[in-house]
C-alpha cells in the first residue's frame, strides 16, 4: 500500500480520483491548493507519490514540485 498525496483545486477531482485510489487499496491526502499540500510535507507527511493539477491559483504544479524538492526528503 501507498500513500499518495493528491492537490487540485476541484473538488469534484478530488473526491473522484481520492476514492479511485482508495478501491485500489492506497491511502490517500488530499489538498485543495499548493500551499496547503506544502504545510502538510513541511510538517512531516509521509507520502509514497504526488499526483497535482498543473493550473492551480496561487501555486501552480510545477512551483509545487520544486518548492517540495527543496523539503529535501521527497
Amino acid at each position: 500500500m501507498a500513500t499518495i498525496m493528491l492537490v487540485d483545486d476541484s473538488r469534484t477531482i478530488l473526491a473522484s480520483m481520492g476514492q479511485l485510489i482508495r478501491d485500489l487499496g492506497h491511502a490517500v491526502e488530499e489538498h485543495a491548493d499548493g500551499p496547503s499540500a506544502l504545510g502538510a510535507l513541511n510538517k512531516g507527511a509521509a507520502i509514497d507519490l504526488m499526483i497535482t493539477d498543473f493550473n492551480m491559483p496561487q501555486m501552480n504544479g510545477a512551483q509545487l514540485i520544486e518548492a517540495t524538492r527543496k523539503i529535501g526528503k521527497y
